[in-house]
């Protein structure tokens, strides 16, 4: 019965019915098969792959972002370099409106973790959406006596110790608040 099913095996992967003798040559032939060839060098095919995929991964993300190859900045250029010494003006752009916005945080004794508190002048705000109306209301106000959406910069200073995902909200209300500019700030 097995050497029914051995020879139906065989016939299916096509193996001769017995197996040939070893030649003379074939123990040498498998011992230079199994030496080590030193000078065929490493495998490269695994490092070129990784260079290609970072290759074509730095030419999609070059061409997509082109435009952008400088970050722009409210401070102005002094011709005569950086070691200038005479005072300058707190705003350099006098027709720029700026808007500054602080946030912070008061501890959730709930749930843990913090909640947010965002202050608009002297005004604080605990809840997003109503802090989202009022810098509506601001930017609503600033474009009554002429300025532009261009002329508008909202600057967003976290204070110490508040969870990126606070400042976040804040981010997200000055969108939703329909401000173009705004720019981060450092509370120190």
């Amino acid at each position: 019965m097995e050497d029914g099913a051995v020879t139906h095996v065989r016939s299916i992967l096509y193996l001769p019915s017995s197996p040939l003798p070893p030649q003379q040559g074939d123990a040498m032939k498998m011992k230079a098969a199994q030496k080590v060839h030193y000078d065929s060098g490493p495998n490269m095919t695994p490092l070129v792959d990784v260079v290609m995929v970072i290759l074509i991964f730095l030419m999609l993300t070059g061409t997509f972002t082109g435009a952008t190859w400088y970050l722009k900045s409210n401070v102005p250029i002094d011709p005569r370099g950086a070691k200038t010494t005479e005072a300058k003006s707190d705003n350099p752009y006098p027709d720029t409106a700026k808007v500054d916005v602080r946030v912070s945080y008061a501890p959730n004794m709930a749930g843990g973790g913090q909640l947010f508190v965002g202050y608009l002048g002297d005004r604080q705000y605990t809840n997003v959406d109503a802090f989202a109306a009022a810098l509506k209301t601001k930017r609503d106000e600033l474009k009554s006596i002429g300025k532009t959406d261009k002329d508008i910069q909202l600057t967003i200073f976290p204070g110490g110790a508040v969870h990126f995902d606070l400042v976040c909200q804040a981010y997200q209300a000055a969108m939703k608040a329909e401000y173009t500019r705004i720019a981060m700030g450092t509370s120190g």
